[in-house]
């Protein structure tokens, strides 16, 4: 399934980039013929008014007309050249030395079919290639009641050249940015899908964790079960199996606070109040489940006010020393401080338990992970998880440090106010 996914965000990826490039180089295209067009149109345009208007003097004054003259066509550059009619009859002109092109265009001139101040494209083939003219024409109404038209033409082949030199440029160019649309798509795909893969993995493990940790409690109540069969008066059976109930029931109610978190379900109650209040009441109840413990609160003077969700941030602190209380040995010495630092309330709990080494440090918040592989142990894997998710509900960050023999340092940053 996750290789049919990342074969499927690679297409798209692909698909995507592609296309975003050649709108691209079909929009650069357009603008650069448009732009090239545009400027041979008011060449030419220019071009035909300085001739109508030599044409209007020399004919109404009886000037002497220019020679007709044959040109050659330089299909590399631009070039414009005139013919002029008086009445139908040819008066002047530039004619090719092409004599097959010359007379194609003579008698394409002639056939009338023009009108006035539009731009023709026109297409003839001469003894050996074909040429490409825009062409444009004005009419004239002499004194003597003679009409007159002048006919500019441009020799359009070097645009049509430069044009098609921009297409094979850009057809090599979507080629190469095909390529590395797949390369990039496949780098971003495989990006994409390392998380996915993560995330898919984890919560295959976590089904798994799941599923094993439901499975021992039911088992072990199942065993006390009959065995009330055989001794119902024993009340160490019982007892027994009433703590598995209870170790069953808090495993539940973590799993459906993960399951909370993930569907991003979970509404922050805000209310603005006293950490350090809190903390000291937090303190006193887990005091009187552990007495052996001993426990230290540092507070500043000066009370915490913060605006959060109350109820999580005990849960949060309760988690904490929940922890240190069931992996500290005999002696348990716990700390709880909390101070203000630039509008962000940081809390520390430190202990002088096992401690952690650098590679449990790095999965000491993933769920159903303990440091001790045996599944028979005091807590369910799932308070840190927990207390990570209430923190990053919280804008807060929360890191671990910890020496093996010498204990933990848990620190969490808070903002006082929420945003």
């Amino acid at each position: 399934m996750i290789d049919k996914i990342k074969r499927i965000l690679i297409i798209k990826y692909t698909i995507i980039i592609a296309f975003i490039l050649l709108s691209g180089f079909v929009a650069s295209y357009l603008t650069y013929r448009h732009n090239v067009v545009t400027f041979q149109e008011e060449n030419l345009s220019d071009y035909l008014f300085d001739e109508a208007w030599d044409a209007h003097d020399l004919i109404s004054h009886n000037k002497p007309l220019p020679r007709i003259h044959k040109i050659t066509l330089d299909n590399k550059r631009l070039y414009n050249f005139t013919y002029w009619f008086i009445d139908g009859e040819m008066v002047y002109a530039e004619v090719p030395l092409d004599a097959v092109l010359a007379g194609r265009l003579l008698a394409r001139l002639r056939s009338g079919n023009f009108k006035e101040n539009i731009f023709y494209h026109v297409k003839l083939r001469g003894e050996n290639k074909k040429s490409y003219f825009l062409m444009m024409k004005k009419d004239m109404l002499l004194p003597n009641g003679r009409k007159a038209e002048i006919f500019a033409l441009s020799n359009y082949v070097p645009i049509r050249k430069s044009t098609r030199k921009y297409v094979r440029v850009a057809i090599y160019a979507m080629v190469i940015v095909v390529i590395l649309s797949y390369l990039l798509g496949s780098f971003l795909a495989a990006r994409s899908m390392k998380y996915i893969k993560n995330t898919f993995e984890k919560q295959k493990r976590f089904v798994s964790d799941a599923t094993h940790e439901l499975r021992t409690p039911l088992s072990i109540m199942l065993s006390y079960t009959e065995l009330l069969e055989y001794k119902p008066d024993n009340p160490k059976v019982r007892q027994n199996l009433k703590d598995e109930i209870m170790h069953m029931n808090g495993l539940i109610d973590n799993l459906l606070t993960i399951a909370r978190y993930d569907n991003q379900r979970v509404k922050l109650n805000q209310s603005e109040f006293d950490l350090s209040d809190m903390f000291q009441k937090t303190v006193e109840q887990i005091s009187e489940l552990a007495p052996s413990a001993d426990i230290h609160l540092q507070l500043p003077r000066k009370k915490i006010k913060v605006t959060a969700d109350k109820g999580m941030i005990q849960q949060l602190v309760y988690i904490f020393l929940d922890n240190a209380l069931k992996y500290t040995g005999e002696d348990k010495k716990i700390t709880l401080r909390a101070k203000v630092d630039n509008a962000k309330v940081k809390i520390e709990i430190e202990d002088n338990g096992q401690g952690l080494s650098e590679e449990e440090q790095k999965y000491i918040f993933d769920r159903f992970w303990r440091a001790d592989a045996s599944r028979h142990q005091k807590g369910l894997g799932l308070g840190l998880s927990i207390a990570l998710e209430i923190v990053k509900l919280h804008k807060g960050k929360i890191k671990v440090s910890s020496e093996q023999g010498k204990g933990s340092i848990f620190t969490v940053t808070l903002p006082i106010v929420l945003p």
